[in-house]
Parts: structure tokens; C-alpha cells; sequence
């Protein structure tokens, strides 16, 4: 049964075994809406994580929904995120990531899984 819920990772199978239960809730949740007739459609805005391009500046400057009760020890704010956006012009080399349906980068996952410390990249490998 297509339940509509978002695709979810894990990072191992004890990760998975661990979260079993909240995972398993879950779709007991969105079984119980699908069975009642509730459903929910909406894809867009305001889901409290993005804002639509025409958005106003304090829109597009306010704390997503999930920050409002977060107690900030620094400077940094999190922002809305805008709606993904195509690109057009050929000339521009797109990431691997761009073309995923979840936006997972294969060659991260392939450098995760060879290496176990985080990678600098160097002058020219950031330059291409």
C-alpha cells in the first residue's frame, strides 16, 4: 500500500532496529488517515520549511516552524528554504545529486563508505 510518506534512510540495520518502533507508528499513523479518508495532498507552502520565490523578505527571513522554540547559543539562524529550481543553461555541469530522486550524492556515499575521516579538498581539486 502507497501510504505518501516521504522516502527514509537509515544509516545501518541497528540504526533501523533501534527506530523500529517509532518508524512502525508512523505508518500506523498514515495508515489509519488513508483508511478513514483523511488525507493530505498539499506539496507546497507553507509547510514551514520553505516559502514560495514571490515571497515577501520577512517571510523569507523568518525561522522555519521547527525553530520557533529553539534556544540558540549563537549568532547563526536557520532560514526558509526556496522551491527547487531548474537550471537552464547547458553550459553549467550539474552535481550528481541534482539528477537523484533524493538528493543523495553517490560519490559522497561512495567516499563515505572508503573512507573514515571527513575529506579536505585542495585548491585544485575544489577549482574542478
Amino acid at each position: 500500500m502507497q501510504l505518501g510518506l516521504p522516502p527514509v534512510y537509515f544509516c545501518g540495520q541497528a540504526c533501523f532496529k533501534k527506530n523500529y518502533n517509532q518508524h512502525k507508528t508512523i505508518h500506523t499513523i498514515a495508515k489509519q488517515m488513508s483508511a478513514t479518508g483523511i488525507t493530505s495532498t498539499r506539496k507546497t507552502p507553507p509547510d514551514g520549511i520553505t516559502c514560495p520565490l514571490d515571497a515577501s523578505l520577512e517571510m523569507k527571513t523568518s525561522l522555519p516552524s521547527w525553530a520557533h522554540n529553539y534556544s540558540f547559543t549563537g549568532q547563526l539562524r536557520p532560514a526558509l528554504l526556496s522551491p527547487k529550481r531548474t537550471v537552464t543553461n547547458k553550459n553549467v555541469k550539474l552535481p550528481d545529486y541534482a539528477s537523484h530522486p533524493a538528493g543523495v550524492s553517490d560519490s559522497e556515499q561512495r567516499d563515505r563508505a572508503s573512507n573514515n575521516s571527513i575529506r579536505v579538498y585542495g585548491p585544485e581539486e575544489l577549482e574542478g
